[in-house]
Formats: structure tokens, sequence, C-alpha cells
């Protein structure tokens, strides 16, 4: 569009042209219709007057046409001689001749040709023309020629327009005069103003003040109250700044991250905590959208599930993940409301990164879950607790007679080749309530060098029981394989986790379970493949399975604590990380390599340590001491008491029996000296062994007392070294044990 350069100009400029313009206008149509005015009026009253003239004239001249006197028209005609500015006169005859005339001195006739018959009034330049019928009685005679000059009434007119145009010229002075104190008086006050709004707009400077005018009239009003306004703003602002400092002060205080976007998406406002938590920085994040950082939204999505629900002021609560700059992803919970704005519509999001959160409840869950775990042990140890007493009692008796079956030389050689395979499997039978106590924890694990064959092989044969006949278990045990230093109850629970994991990797139950001990010498050269291992001997246990295999990620977590693959129903992830700790607790490394679809197979490296030395073997065969002395026997099982008396008094000692502790304290209360050992179980009903001990003690305090036990919370060797006994053992009790004791005790007294 094309500008009007008028409307562009400065109101300085404006107001002298629109004042100047405007009285020029009005003094040039004034003067106009003044001079149109008075040229029509001076002619109307000049055409009148000649008329009048011209009639009297024509009046005075009807006798002079009717007796054909021109000399009498001519006298008449002279009477025009005293208006000067009457130039020239005739009188016409009614046939158009000239009849009379009369011409000022020094002009020159200019009569017409022809004289219209009727009465004209003509001006013709600076000359007026009349014509004024002579008549009589209807009749017209002639016509009366009247021609005036004008010139005179034309320089009149000539002298009014210059006065008109000095007039105009003094108004349009007096006007510019005029427009310079409106300007200074009115207009200029505005164009500070104007000024002065151009800087604050641009400048956002409310510090400035337009000057105070001394007059109190409407612009003075005006300039105070712009100043005034200019104050009001000015606080308005300071304390919206204040107010959006300390806002943003809040924002960046807070401890979950802030997010303002508009129904695109669009980021309007964001605080310190969104930008650590994301990795951008508040201008990246304003020139981005939503969709940006959240790895789960999609567009139409989002605007659908979130602005097509939420309502005004009702805040709800959503769940994502964020993605930061560096392209992880963290899980987040977003407090989120819809806030309204005239017509526009933000959301609002508050977002907590609950990283931590999910790890604690994950946490929760493995705490509770070993909570669960250790309950269950709990309870199964204390069932293995009874079990262990109850059993051992009965084992005692077993492995009691067996031996003394063994010991007697008259006994037939195939019977006690018979007896001998029954105090192999009451063995046997004992490491079993051992272990059952150590998987318990209800039994300390001690440990010493172990040859592990047999606890392998035992293993084997628990797992056949329990496992699949359509699983094959091969083994190959190495009979030479050097000893370790081990707990039995430990390596049993080694073979015992990786055989189950083994059998367990096989889906379509079927397949094979191979294991094998044997013995390794490790160099410096193959070290470089088994990280963790020095160079010496090792015992090699290896369980290789043909199941489904594991992929490499699997593999890198195989060994932590709850991790497994397989369901709720089939275990808790502990198994390989409890033979991972029992591995590296012993000094060796345990290995594992596997493919999917080709198995797995999982190598135990267990340091060698010396066998059984010669005289821990030498002293197991030696034959069983014998002695002298008195021994009260305390038992609440009459079957032990009776193999008890009968074994010791065959070493030759004089034994009495006693099934009650009470009335056991009794006699010994009789006679403190009547008995130089006592030997006593621990559980017995009425008063424990403890405390049959604390008052035999009373009454005697030099008194050897060996405590036997199958199974006691209370009661340890420690314990029982702390209550001043001299022995503690284990239910059930070899003889060789038994026998040792009691020659030890008696040698010390």
């Amino acid at each position: 569009m094309k500008r009007n350069a008028f409307t562009d100009l400065s109101i300085r400029r404006k107001l002298p042209l629109i004042l100047v313009a405007t009285c020029l206008l009005a003094l040039l149509l004034a003067g106009a219709a003044f001079l149109v005015n008075q040229r029509r009026d001076t002619r109307a009253a000049m055409v009148e007057n000649i008329t009048t003239l011209a009639k009297v004239i024509a009046s005075r001249s009807t006798a002079a046409l009717i007796f054909d006197d021109n000399t009498m028209a001519a006298e008449n005609l002279a009477v025009l001689a005293l208006l000067p500015q009457l130039d020239e006169a005739a009188i016409f005859l009614a046939d158009g001749t000239l009849f009379a005339t009369y011409i000022r001195e020094g002009r020159q006739p200019s009569w017409p040709p022809q004289i219209p018959p009727t009465y004209f009034a003509t001006f013709n330049a600076a000359i007026l023309e009349l014509g004024q019928p002579i008549e009589l009685e209807g009749k017209q005679l002639g016509m009366v020629y009247v021609q005036v000059n004008l010139q005179q009434y034309n320089d009149k007119l000539l002298e009014q327009a210059i006065l008109a145009i000095l007039i105009t010229a003094v108004t349009l002075l007096i006007a510019f005069l005029l427009s310079r104190r409106l300007l200074k008086g009115i207009s200029q006050p505005i164009i500070d103003l104007a000024i002065l709004t151009r800087h604050v707009a641009e400048e956002n400077d409310y510090s400035v003040r337009a000057p105070v005018l001394k007059s109190q009239d409407e612009i003075g009003r005006l300039v105070a109250d712009f100043n005034n306004m200019l104050v009001q703003v000015e606080k308005r602002d300071a304390a919206l700044l204040e107010s959006k400092n300390r806002f943003r002060s809040l924002l960046d205080q807070a401890g979950d991250a802030f997010f303002l976007h508009d129904s695109e998406g669009r980021f309007v406002e964001v605080n310190e905590r969104a930008c650590e938590s994301l990795g951008y920085s508040r201008a990246e994040l304003l020139r981005m959208t939503v969709f940006d950082i959240d790895a789960d939204a999609q567009k139409d999505a989002h605007k659908e599930r979130v602005w097509g629900s939420l309502m005004p002021g009702h805040p709800e609560t959503l769940y994502g993940t964020h993605r930061r700059k560096d392209g992880t992803t963290f899980p987040v919970e977003v407090r989120v409301v819809l806030v309204q704005e005239g017509e526009m519509r933000y959301l609002q999001g508050l977002a907590r990164d609950i990283s931590e959160r999910q790890q604690a409840e994950s946490d929760k869950e493995k705490l509770e879950s070993q909570l669960r775990q250790a309950q269950k042990m709990e309870a199964i140890g204390t069932l293995a607790g009874g079990i262990a007493h109850d059993f051992n009692n009965l084992l005692s008796p077993i492995m009691g007679y067996s031996e003394l079956i063994l010991m007697d030389r008259a006994a037939d050689s195939k019977v006690k080749k018979r007896v001998q395979e029954i105090l192999s499997a009451s063995t046997r039978a004992k490491e079993l309530v051992k272990q059952i106590l150590t998987f318990s924890r209800r039994s300390e694990q001690h440990l010493a060098p172990l040859l592990i064959q047999p606890v392998v092989k035992e293993a084997l044969k628990l797992l056949r029981s329990s496992i699949p006949t359509t699983i094959e278990i091969q083994q190959k045990i190495d009979p030479d394989c050097g000893a370790v230093l081990a707990d039995p109850g430990q390596i049993h629970q080694i073979v015992m986790n990786l055989c189950t994991n083994a059998y367990q990797a096989m889906k379509g139950g079927a397949g094979v379970v191979s294991v094998s001990l044997s013995q390794e010498v490790l160099t410096q050269g193959d070290l470089a493949s088994r990280a963790g291992l020095t160079a010496g001997r090792y015992a090699k246990l290896v369980v290789e399975d043909s199941g489904e295999g594991m992929d490499p990620e699997t593999l890198k977590r195989i060994f932590e604590p709850y991790y497994t693959t397989k369901g709720k129903e089939k275990g808790t992830g502990l198994g390989l990380a409890v033979v991972h700790g029992i591995v590296k607790k012993y000094g060796g490394e345990i290995n594992v390599y596997s493919e999917p679809g080709k198995g797995a197979r999982f190598s135990v490296y267990l340091p060698v340590v010396s066998k059984e030395t010669q005289q821990e073997k030498e002293e197991r065969e030696k034959p069983l001491p014998t002695g002298l002395g008195r021994i009260l026997l305390v038992d609440d099982e009459e079957q032990i008491t009776e193999l008890g008396q009968t074994f010791l008094e065959m070493l030759g000692y004089q034994v009495t029996p006693c099934n009650d502790p009470a009335e056991a304290l009794g006699l010994f209360r009789d006679d403190p000296s009547r008995f130089d050992v006592v030997v006593t179980d621990m559980t017995m009903p009425k008063m424990t062994g403890a405390l049959l001990s604390q008052e035999l003690l009373t009454l005697r305090a030099d008194l050897p007392i060996i405590m036997c036990t199958g199974f006691s919370e209370a009661m340890d060797e420690e314990t029982a070294k702390q209550l001043g006994i001299r022995v503690f053992l284990m239910k059930p009790v070899s003889s060789h044990a038994l026998a040792q004791a009691v020659r030890a005790v008696l040698e010390t007294q």
C-alpha cells in the first residue's frame, strides 16, 4: 500500500501546516466569496442605475423622435456627460438608423452594427452596453444605446483583491505564530511523551520521567498521569521481577525437574533440575519439545492420553521414561496438571527420577526374598536339629554295637564283614546328619584337609534318587586326587548345586550330566586363561550338561545373587552365587563355558593341600586305649547307657549307668569322691547336661566331665569349655573317640 507522506510527518510539522492551510483556505474562500458578491452586486446596481438613466433619456427623447428633431435628441444625450464612466451613447430609430449620438471627447465611436429591438444589458471586457427601447402607446419608436467604461470599477475591485491578499498574508503569519505557540504549549509535550513512550517500549526502561509542566490543563494532567503510570508500572515490574526471581529460585531449588509446555509440546519454561537431569542447557531445552526427551511419547498418542483426559486444576500422576542428551534413559514419575491462561492451555509437570526408588523396591523384594529364605532355613534348621538329635541317638547304638562286634575276636569273619558294612553305612549317615546341620547353619563349619572323592560320590548318590531316571549321570572320579582344605558340607553343597543347575537346564527332561574329578598342575603359562589362580596343584571338579546352554548376556550375570532364568518354582537364583562364594573363600576359581544349544561346562579349581598326616591315620588304627577308673554314665536313652557301659567296661573301667539326671545328681551328692569321670548327654528331660554339669562342679570343682550331644542350639564346644567341661563330643560318638577322651581326662588328673 502506498504510504501518505503527510501521515508520516511529525506533529511538529503537521500542526503549522494544518493551521496555515486551514487559515489560507478560509481566507481564500472568504475573499473569493466577497469579490464575487461585490462584483455581482456592483454590476447589478450599475445596470439598474444606467437602465433608469436610459429610461429617462428615452422618455425625454420621445418628442424628438416624433418630430424628427435630432438636435433635441442630442441635447438629451449630452446630459450623460455628467457621468465620467459613460463613454458614448446614441439613439437609433426603430429601423436601426442612427438618429443622435454622444461621444466623450477623445473616444472613437464603436456603435454596434445592429441594435436588438428589445432591452438588453451586456458586459464585454471592461465595457457595459445597455439598450432601452423608446415607446409610445405600445409602439416602439427607437432605441437608446448607452456604453459605460468599467475600468474604474475594475480598478476598485483590484484594490479590494490586493487588500484581501494582504489580509490573508497577515492572517497566515498570525496562524503560523499561533501554531508555534500551540506547538510549544500543546504539541511539544505530546511529542516528548511520544518519544518517551517509544524509549520505554524499546528499552523497557520505566525509570525515565516526562518533564513536569507548570500548567494544570489537560496536557499538564496528561503528563502528570503519564509519569504516575510509569511509577506504577515500575513498581509493578519490580514486584513482578521479584516474584519471577522468587519463582525462578523456588523452581531451581526444587528437587524435581519442572517443565511447562504448550499443546504442541514446545517447552515454555524449565528449571535447573530439568537441565541437570537431562544434560541440556536451558536455552537448548527451550528450543525442544517434550517428544525430544520422552522416550515413550508419540505426538498423537500423547495428545489423546494427556490433553484429552486432563481437566484444569486436577493433577494426575504419569509414569514414563526420559532420554538424556547422551542417549541414556531413566524412569520418571511425572505429576502433571493442565493450566489455562485465557485461550492458551499449558501442561505443567514435575518429573522425579525414580531409578533409586525402583532399585530400592527391587532391593526390598530381594531382602524380603532373603528373609523368606532365612525363615525357611530357620524352620528347616529347627526341624534338622530335632531330627539330628533323635537320629544320632539311633545311630549311637548301631555304631556302638557294630564296633563291639568288630572288637570281638571270636566273631565270625563273615559276620564282621557284614557288620563293617553296617558301621560304614552308619558313618555315612553320621556325615549326612552333619551335612544337614551344616546346610541349616546349625553346625560350625570346620575347614580341614579333606579328600573330596567320597563327598562327591555321596552327593551323586543323593542326586540320583532326586532327579528323573531319564537323565543319565556319568562320573569319572580320580582316586589319586589330592586333598583340599574344605568343609565336607560345603563341598557337598557345591556338587549338589552344580548338578541341580545342570539337570534343570535340560528342558525335555532327558540328557546327560557328566561329573569328573581330577588333579591338575597349573604352570605360569596356564594362568593367563585362569585369572585369580596361582601356579600349583589343583583339584579340578567339572560338571557338564547337555542342556540348552546360555547366551553371552546370561553368562555375564550367572553368578549374581538372585539372578535366574528359571521360573519361581525352580529356584531363587542363589545356588550358583553360593557356589561362587564358597570357591572364592577356598582360594579357588570357577569358570563356565557355554553356547546356546550346546550345553554348559562348569570347572571348579580348588587348591590341593597335604593329605591326612600319617600320624592321624595311625592314631585311628591304634588299638583302643584301656584304663582304670570309675565312670558315671548319664543318658536318657537306655540303649546308649547299656552300650556305653558294655564298651567302657571292656576297656577296664567301672561304669555306673543312670538314665535320670536327677538320680545321677543324687548319687554324686551322696559321695562326690565316688566317681573319677562323668560322661553325660546334653539334651535330657527335666535337667539338661549343662545344668547337671554346673551342679556337679559346684560339689566338686576338679571333676572331669565329658559331654556328648546329637544337637543343641544352647551348647557348643566353646560354651562347654566356659562351663568347665573338659571334652565336648558330637553324637554318634565312635568307640575310638570315647576311649581317647576318657583316657585323656584321667591322665590329666
